[in-house]
């Protein structure tokens, strides 16, 4: 039984029995089944427990497995619990983890044998990419006619048609629970898209992420600078309190092509944030 973030997880392993030989031998069984649950801590049990602070103690940076990556993800994939990086490109859908300052890739798909070609691709492509809470992986990309959700193996469970607004409308969107931003593509303002919702007075890039970082139950929001000068971007990371934004923290970043917040953290701090940028993934903690 652990806390991790802002959940309580049960973790189960049945293990044969070794024999004697074996202990002798130093020989660990090997899990043949595992299974967990986890549940969300309530609000009043959260609130007994400080938040660590949205501060960078580490960035790494580490060469991403192919150039070009256009949206990430982050969580839990799969039936394992086990949180992993999810990559999507014009070429490939990837998924993996970070081992010793490198990314591990475990699966690999070509978009190729995922979806048909769109009747009218877009020159820069506009992808998006989602771990549900049901631990499927969901991916769209403007190349593409289909909309996917994929499970932790990477073959198609469902096709749709894809999600991405008509001209005019948002240029980016990010979802958290019944919470819907976007950005205005003419103004570059952050705005709300769910029914009654409210947005603070930001102006953002048009990559954005939110993710609950310190486990504290407000959202936080991380976007890149509005600018075409690659060399003058930049991550920052706001605490979303309805119409009012606490800014956290911004770190310089040239060319972010993509962003994420971890569905949960691990370990004292908060939850790794990841962004691509040019041909690398930083992992920020």
């Amino acid at each position: 039984v652990e806390k991790a973030g802002g959940v309580l997880r049960l973790t189960a392993d049945l293990r044969r029995v070794t024999g004697l030989w074996q202990r002798l031998r130093h020989q660990r069984p090997r899990a043949e089944q595992h299974a967990f649950v986890e549940v969300a801590l309530d609000a009043e049990l959260r609130s007994l427990i400080p938040p660590p602070p949205l501060v960078v103690s580490e960035v790494l940076k580490l060469k991403a497995p192919e150039r070009g990556i256009v949206a990430l993800a982050c969580g839990a994939l799969g039936g394992d619990g086990a949180q992993e990086l999810a990559l999507v490109s014009r070429s490939h859908v990837r998924v993996g983890r970070i081992v010793r300052r490198a990314f591990a890739e475990r699966q690999k798909a070509a978009w190729s044998t995922l979806s048909p070609v769109a009747p009218v691709p877009l020159r820069e492509p506009i992808a998006s990419a989602e771990i549900t809470p049901e631990g499927a992986l969901r991916v769209a990309l403007s190349d593409r006619r289909d909309a996917l959700e994929l499970a932790a193996d990477l073959s198609v469970q469902s096709r749709s048609p894809r999600p991405f607004p008509a001209l005019g409308g948002p240029d980016a969107l990010a979802e958290l629970g019944p919470l819907r931003l976007g950005r205005d593509a003419g103004s570059a303002q952050l705005i709300a898209l769910q029914a009654g919702g409210s947005a603070p007075q930001l102006h953002v890039g048009a990559k954005l992420a939110l993710g609950d970082a310190d486990s504290d139950g407000s959202p936080a929001l991380a976007s890149n600078a509005d600018t075409l000068e690659p060399g003058k971007d930049r991550l920052t990371v706001v605490t979303l309190e309805g119409h009012q934004s606490k800014p956290r923290f911004e770190l310089p970043a040239p060319g972010i092509s993509a962003i994420a917040i971890c569905s949960r953290r691990e370990g004292a701090g908060m939850a790794q944030l990841v962004l691509a940028s040019g041909d690398e993934l930083w992992v920020i903690r």
